[in-house]
């Protein structure tokens, strides 16, 4: 299982960014694998795609979602005294 953040969806989606190589290498290196994030990189991953690369690119990156292509976790408030500790 690989949690992925905004950061490598934005990456991997927009050719102009510096980082798109190493993403499109390291997706095409784990795509057997089980991809994961939460909804708040949901939302923040298709605001900024939808800015920075088109309108129609956050479709696309929803249809990751909607056929199990990416997975996400449910944040609980149980949840949130681990997230403190961590920060």
């Amino acid at each position: 299982m690989i949690i992925v953040d905004t950061g490598f969806w934005l990456a991997l989606a927009n050719k102009n960014d510096s980082l798109h190589p190493l993403a499109k290498k390291q997706f095409q290196k784990l795509i057997n694998q089980q991809f994961i994030t939460t909804w708040c990189v949901v939302t923040e991953t298709c605001y900024l795609l939808q800015k920075r690369v088109g309108i129609n690119v956050p479709k696309t990156f929803i249809h990751k979602i909607s056929t199990g292509e990416l997975q996400v976790f449910n944040l609980k408030t149980k949840h949130c005294q681990r997230l403190e500790e961590l920060m």
